[in-house]
C-alpha cells in the first residue's frame, strides 16, 4: 500500500487553510498549513510535496514568488502546483 499523498497549503487565513486540510485529509492526502511564502519555501524543498497548493497573497514571499523561484530553483525542481501551465510541475526537466 502506498503512502497518501502529501499536500502543503500555503494559505494565510486560518478558516480557509482548514477547510482545505478537512477536505484534502477526508479525502485520504495528508496535508500541512504554511501561513507565509519563505516558510514554505523551505518546506518544499525539504519535504518535497506531492502537490502545493498556494495562496497569491501572502506574507514575505507572495504565491507568485514562489511559483517564478520553481522555475529557476533546483530544490524545487518537479513539485506539482495548479497554476497557470495547466497542472505541470515547477519544473518538468
Amino acid at each position: 500500500m502506498s503512502a497518501s499523498p502529501f499536500v502543503l497549503v500555503v494559505e494565510d487565513d486560518d478558516n480557509i487553510a482548514f477547510a482545505l486540510a478537512y477536505v484534502l485529509e477526508h479525502k485520504g492526502s495528508a496535508s500541512a498549513p504554511i501561513a507565509n511564502g519563505a516558510e514554505a519555501m523551505e518546506r518544499v524543498r525539504r519535504d518535497r510535496p506531492d502537490l502545493v497548493l498556494i495562496d497569491v497573497m501572502l506574507p514575505e514571499v507572495s504565491g507568485h514568488e514562489i511559483c517564478r523561484a520553481g522555475l529557476t530553483d533546483p530544490g524545487l525542481g518537479g513539485v506539482r502546483h495548479p497554476a497557470d501551465d495547466g497542472g505541470q510541475s515547477f519544473r518538468d526537466g
